[in-house]
């Protein structure tokens, strides 16, 4: 495989999006705390960290209500499918293919999946009425840049308390 076809150089060469995830509380705790999204176990592109581009999109299409993310995603060189996915897909599926991410153009709008935390960076969470940053995926040191002191309202989206 030639050099310009490594996934290194597919991802820093294509492009990046802004884009939106949906998850729970603890979820969302779990990502503060170790500064990765990790993929599921299933979805219409098999295992992996979906995204759609509007934040309100992602109110249809995720399985963990109350907790809006956004990141950048690098998406490297983009697969297609049908609005019916194809749930054989897989990280290695993908690279043996030479791809790196899936786009799924839905009814609902278009979800982008991407199966590495890699990937994604720059994660911050909607916080009263907010993007806040998140976390700092490629920080030297680990650091924890929202420490969670309160119980979460998942009525308005928000945290009780925070302090950073």
């Amino acid at each position: 495989m030639s050099m310009s076809n490594t996934r290194y150089n597919r991802l820093a060469q294509g492009p990046v999006a802004t884009l939106y995830h949906q998850t729970d509380a603890k979820s969302s705790a779990q990502i503060s705390i170790s500064g990765r999204m990790l993929r599921g176990s299933a979805g219409l592109a098999g295992g992996g960290i979906y995204f759609a581009t509007s934040r309100s999109a992602t109110d249809g299409k995720a399985y963990r209500l109350g907790v809006y993310l956004r990141a950048k995603v690098k998406l490297g060189k983009i697969y297609r499918v049908g609005p019916g996915g194809d749930n054989s897909l897989s990280f290695q599926s993908l690279q043996l293919a030479g791809y790196d991410s899936v786009r799924i153009d839905r009814p609902g709008g278009t979800e982008y999946v991407v199966y590495n935390h890699d990937q994604v960076t720059d994660i911050q969470m909607f916080i009263g009425g907010a993007w806040r940053c998140l976390c700092h995926v490629h920080s030297a040191e680990p650091t924890t840049i929202i420490n969670f002191n309160g119980n979460f309202n998942g009525n308005n989206n928000n945290f009780d308390s925070l302090s950073s």
